[in-house]
């Protein structure tokens, strides 16, 4: 049994204790109300024999007080803080602190107010309840990202700190010499600021400290690298441009007896994504609709060291977003195409069941490499006469910048696109028009 007399401690404690008061410039009389507490604590906790459990599901924590009354917190320690100060001032209870020594004057734990700077709980001591948290939240890449960044620019530089003494002017210490240090790009260092306001979001919502500091911090445009503008050209396929790709692709699929290079012509037509393209099922397409339910994702499992390492691709029952779960309208062009996948599947043996996957191979499912690798090929300059290599992603700009072109309303593009808001419809909006062509309409425009 602990005692509140820190004469009775061992001189290798006593001495313990010294050095720990006197980096946190504590007196003798804290560093006693300290010790008092911390001997409440345990022998209260060690008396309340009622099960504390843990739900697996919302993980909470519960239990019951001695009066019949269920306590249900988020954090262990919440929990921990209502049974103590609850027993702390029974009298029966409060008696045996005093046999004890345990109140060496007449406050008791309840009233008690730990010292200010006693908090010394750290981002290192909150990531493992964090991580179990964030894998509930986000998707498998999103938390490889998160680990990655933990690892390269959080865990060895501010890990260490107590949260109580991690505010502005650290937090804007640490991003300044990040992104110097990195030559860090904008983008990027918001990627790893996400990761850290997760941290230190769910050590607001443990009351471990009162506020995320990171977020009112503005970071100086000029401690990043430049970022070298793409012309537009770059990432978008021009009208003539889309027409040499696609008809490369129909031959590639006559020439092969494959029914994958048409998957470049759906992309062209419908402007999916290409995890979504993967991921369609003959029974995805009803009429002159295509309805997007599903998509084909990069799957990660766990190491032994507790990371994330890619082990494939899966389906997932659902699209990228809530708006992503949509149907888009099939030209006649896209319902031949579809129709001519159809034969070429059946032919080569594939199932073509209502249930089955409009794209296949003999290696299983196919996965975004497939058609990035054929795009890539028909956009070889020494292939086809064209002056970038281009993406498949590079296809849905074009897709709805070509719609912005034809004049459609604004919402109905994004809702064709599967975006949430129409801010990231229009920044794939890019200009489609050869510099040839964009001088002759400019020309006409401004001689008018």
């Amino acid at each position: 049994m602990m005692t509140a007399n820190l004469e009775k401690l061992t001189p290798e404690l006593q001495k313990n204790l010294t050095d720990f008061a006197d980096a946190n410039n504590l007196s003798v009389r804290e560093l006693a109300q300290l010790y008092n507490m911390i001997a409440i604590h345990k022998f209260i906790m060690e008396c309340h024999t009622i099960p504390i459990t843990q739900n697996k599901t919302n993980r909470r924590w519960y239990t019951r007080l001695p009066n019949g009354k269920q306590v249900v917190k988020t954090s262990r320690t919440d929990l921990e803080e209502i049974i103590v100060s609850y027993y702390a001032n029974l009298p029966e209870v409060k008696q045996q602190f005093m046999q004890l020594g345990l109140l060496p004057s007449k406050e008791t734990y309840a009233m008690a107010e730990p010292p200010k700077l006693l908090n010394t709980c750290t981002l290192k001591t909150i990531y493992p309840q964090w991580l179990e948290l964030r894998e509930c939240e986000v998707g498998m890449n999103t938390l490889a990202d998160d680990l990655a960044y933990w690892k390269d620019y959080i865990e060895d530089s501010i890990a260490d700190i107590p949260l109580s003494q991690l505010g502005r002017t650290k937090l804007k210490a640490w991003g300044c010499r990040i992104i110097k240090d990195h030559s860090m790009k904008k983008k990027y260092f918001s990627n790893i600021k996400r990761t850290l306001n997760s941290m230190l979001d769910y050590a607001v919502d443990e009351e471990i400290i009162e506020a995320n500091r990171l977020k009112d911090i503005k970071f100086n445009a000029n401690l990043f690298r430049p970022v070298t503008p793409k012309e537009e050209n770059e990432e978008v396929f021009t009208e003539k441009e889309q027409q040499l790709v696609m008809e490369e692709a129909e031959k590639d699929s006559m020439e092969n007896d494959s029914a994958l290079p048409l998957g470049i012509c759906i992309l062209f037509l419908t402007g999916m994504r290409v995890g979504e393209l993967c991921a369609l099922r003959n029974c995805d397409i009803k009429g002159n609709y295509l309805h997007i339910n599903q998509m084909v994702t990069e799957k990660q499992s766990k190491t032994a060291d507790g990371g994330l390492k890619r082990d494939g691709y899966m389906i997932t029952p659902h699209a990228k977003t809530s708006a992503g779960m949509r149907k888009i309208y099939l030209t006649a062009k896209a319902r031949e195409y579809f129709r001519q996948i159809r034969e070429l599947n059946q032919k080569n043996g594939y199932p073509c069941g209502d249930k089955d996957l409009v794209f296949q191979r003999k290696q299983g499912m196919c996965n975004q490499r497939v058609f990035d690798c054929r795009l890539k090929k028909y956009c070889n300059p020494n292939h086809l006469d064209l002056p970038f290599a281009k993406s498949c992603h590079d296809i849905r700009r074009s897709y709805i910048s070509r719609l912005f072109d034809s004049g459609l309303n604004p919402d109905e593009i994004r809702r064709i696109a599967g975006h949430e808001n129409i801010e990231m419809t229009m920044k794939y909006c890019r200009g489609r028009k050869s510099s040839e062509e964009l001088e002759k309409v400019l020309e006409q425009s401004l001689s008018t």
